[in-house]
């Protein structure tokens, strides 16, 4: 038997995530990305054990029903309630009082809550343990080892409206009358002996507190003569006199201020005139100085040269109007003009440097004159800054201790008007007494067990319990239940889901053959949407043989290959289904038609594959398995099926081959190789993931391409998406059509086309 090889017509695999993209998204309720539970998988969880949350719950409050009654027989508890007045203008032995004994309800409410807890301390429940009333009782003796524990877990507290009241209940079990008369002469002993402890120290805490109030008083008032003596130190000046001085100081510090502005100004100017005239002499450009130049021209010796120069001009003047341009006296006249200029020029030299040499130490005399002035001010200013400082220091002090001055005497005042109360009111307050003392309580008054609490507790703990047990079993299920399971757990595309024919109206005799049967069936339907989601999932040349397998037998594979063989048929396209499970074929019991010899025969080279073929229908062809080979997989792995194969997808637009199990025989992992693609079928709630993974894992570990998974038999729960989606398809189906086409007559008249069913 030569090796098997890989069809050299089609690539190897693309990977699973290309396929996914194209896929998935045409298949119905397979959209939902990988990820944890959702609230739709809860719900689902929800409503496939929900008979586990419903027995848990009737379990649950079955207990707490039961529980509830023994409890309210043998041991049920009652409750006692005594209430306390608390006078507040008692409770401020130890704050300050206001004035006219007004008091705040702030000041009740925390007298209540510290009565509150003193009274549910063990330290004081022991000492009323000891009480005659309370060692007498039925109750103190039956519980004598562990009363002040007891007590202690049994009291509690009722706040009022009511600011001034307080109200002390006792709760225990009871079972008798005796027990319930012990319960409330327990609570009157209790009550009865804190009213009379707190008396007793109520009168002793005012005595303390009067001393320690005085003490007070004696420490402030110290401390006010202390700050009346600082206040002297600071001598006889008040403060406005202090305030006054601090103006007249900064008044004289803003003149001092004003003037060294004023001199700033003057010292920039001198100094700039200064450099200026430095600048242009050691530019050579004294000349250009407006000062220096009006020196000069008032210079006598220029002024006389000047008018010299104006007499030759007017001279020349007169020659050249006599004797013309050229005449030597003329020629003379110009010749003195000339040498008088440079005589001129020389001259305002010499002046321009005598006027400089006079002029710049007046101008430096200027800057040192105004620099000394400045620096006087600053030594003028420094005492009026420190004099400033210290007055405003002065003052500080002097307000903050005027400040605590006021504080310390309001403080003492207050401490004489709470001594004045207390003094007078020390003999005739109480701090708490019973205002309401405690009864037996009936019989029918049970305080616990109280049935709403009880039943509600166990419903929820039953729901709860139910719940985790529901998840938890949810999660130990591997099983593949809906598309969303293949998306999450195993990345695989779904091309589409087929219903349970329970959940169905219509009954089948052969599921295989659900499109002779009820064409127009949800079963039927499916199909059709695998057909269009796999004719999308990539170019037609691509997809002209596909075989058909699975994990584990029974999981639906004959199913799929005759229907969509069906569907695609009657969209107008020529298929061929090739039984290709040698070991136990399906299609010769399907089909009565169908030869006894089969694709078997052909690959041993006893018959030619064409003279086997059975038509089932127009556009509809069968070949059986035949009998079976003593070595199916090499001969489904062979060049001759190559061969055959190839010859078939020329002969049909679409080769189906119902192949066997995956995980069980290796059959079809040898044949995955030859043809264009995979798919994978999935019996919902029996397949688990694991099996699935590993089937996925065998085809693609041999390079063959999976187009997808396609799963089969999921069951529609209540209230559940398919079970709405089955409803719907059924009302859509029942309005009114048009008599339907006999098969293959869309196709003949059209040419090839889509179903019109679809």
């Amino acid at each position: 038997m030569p090796p098997i090889q890989m069809r050299d017509r089609y690539p190897l695999a693309r990977p699973l995530a290309d396929v996914r993209h194209r896929a998935a998204p045409a298949a119905t309720g397979a959209t939902a990305p990988a990820g944890g539970l959702t609230g739709r998988d809860f719900m689902r969880m929800l409503r496939k054990r929900k008979w586990w949350v419903i027995i848990c719950v009737a379990v649950f409050g079955s207990g707490a029903f039961t529980a509830t009654l023994l409890w309210r027989q043998f041991a049920p508890q009652y409750r006692v309630k005594a209430d306390l007045y608390v006078n507040p203008l008692r409770q401020q032995t130890n704050s300050f009082v206001q004035p006219k004994g007004e008091f705040t309800s702030d000041s009740a409410g925390t007298a209540r809550l510290q009565h509150a807890r003193m009274i549910g301390t063990p330290e004081f429940l022991r000492v009323a343990c000891d009480a005659p009333e309370v060692t007498k009782t039925r109750w103190y003796k039956r519980n004598k080892a562990n009363a002040v524990d007891l007590l202690v877990s049994g009291l509690s507290n009722d706040m009022y409206q009511d600011e001034n009241r307080l109200g002390i209940s006792f709760t225990s079990v009871a079972p008798s009358d005796e027990d319930r008369g012990d319960l409330a002469e327990i609570l009157r002993a209790i009550v009865e002996e804190y009213v009379r402890t707190i008396k007793e120290r109520a009168a002793r805490d005012v005595t303390e507190s009067i001393a320690s109030l005085k003490k007070q008083k004696a420490g402030q008032e110290e401390q006010l003569a202390d700050l009346r003596r600082r206040v002297g130190m600071l001598g006889l000046a008040e403060m406005g006199t202090i305030a006054n001085l601090i103006q007249t100081k900064a008044a004289k510090l803003d003149t001092i201020n004003q003037v060294k502005i004023q001199l700033d100004l003057e010292l920039q100017a001198a100094q700039g005139r200064l450099n200026d005239l430095d600048q242009k002499k050691a530019q050579g450009k004294l000349a250009e100085s407006p000062e220096l130049a009006i020196l000069v021209e008032d210079d006598p010796q220029i002024r006389q040269m000047r008018d010299r120069e104006a007499m030759a001009q007017l001279s020349l003047a007169s020659l050249q109007a006599s004797y013309g341009p050229k005449d030597h006296r003329v020629i003379q006249a110009q010749a003195n003009i000339a040498t008088l200029a440079e005589q001129m020029i020389r001259q305002r030299a010499a002046v321009l440097e005598s006027k400089y040499l006079s002029m710049r130490p007046r101008y430096e005399g200027d800057v040192n004159r105004i620099t000394a002035q400045r620096l006087a001010l600053a030594k003028q200013e420094q005492p009026v800054n420190t004099d400033i400082q210290t007055l405003q220091k002065n003052l500080k002090e002097l307000q903050d201790l005027k400040t605590q001055e006021n504080i310390k005497q309001g403080y003492v005042q207050k401490l004489d008007e709470q001594l004045l109360v207390l003094t007078i009111r020390e003999k005739e307050l109480t701090p708490v007494w019973m205002s309401q003392a405690p009864t037996p309580p009936v019989v029918t008054d049970i305080a616990k067990p109280l049935w709403s609490m009880m039943m509600a507790g166990g419903i929820i703990a039953g729901l709860v319990v139910g719940l985790g047990l529901a998840m938890a079993l949810e999660f130990l299920d591997s099983t593949v239940k809906g598309p969303r399971d293949l998306t999450r757990r195993l990345d695989l595309p779904v091309l589409g889901i087929i219903p349970h024919v329970e959940d169905l109206e219509e009954s089948f005799r052969e599921v295989a053959m659900a499109f002779a049967e009820h064409p127009d069936s949800m079963v039927c339907e499916a199909h059709r949407q695998i057909r269009t989601t796999l004719q999308f999932s990539s170019p037609a040349n691509q997809q002209r043989s596909i075989l058909i397998s699975s994990a584990m037998p029974g999981e639906g594979r004959t199913t799929l290959t005759m229907n969509l063989a069906h569907a695609i048929a009657r969209g107008g396209k020529r298929v061929l289904v090739v039984d290709a499970n040698f070991r136990q074929p399906a299609l010769q019991r399907l089909v009565p038609a169908c030869p006894e010899r089969g694709l078997s025969n052909a690959l041993i080279g006893q018959i030619d594959w064409r003279s086997a073929v059975a038509e089932l229908e127009p556009n509809f062809d069968v070949l059986g398995a035949g009998p079976l080979p003593p070595n199916p997989a090499e001969l489904l792995g062979s060049e001759q099926m190559l061969s055959i194969l190839t010859e078939m997808t020329d002969a049909y637009d679409q080769v189906l081959l119902d192949g066997a199990p995956c995980v069980v025989v290796t059959d079809p992992v040898a044949l995955s190789t030859l043809v264009d693609g995979v798919i994978i079928v999935v019996r919902a709630g029996a397949s688990t993931s694991g099996l699935v993974q590993r089937a996925r894992d065998l085809f693609t570990r041999v390079g063959a391409h999976l187009f997808g998974v396609v799963l089969n038999a999921v069951r529609a729960e209540a209230g559940g998406y398919l079970r709405q989606n089955y409803d719907t398809f059924y009302e859509y189906r029942s309005q009114a059509t048009l008599p339907a086409l006999p098969p293959g007559a869309a196709a003949a008249s059209t040419g090839s086309g889509p179903d019109p069913a679809s």
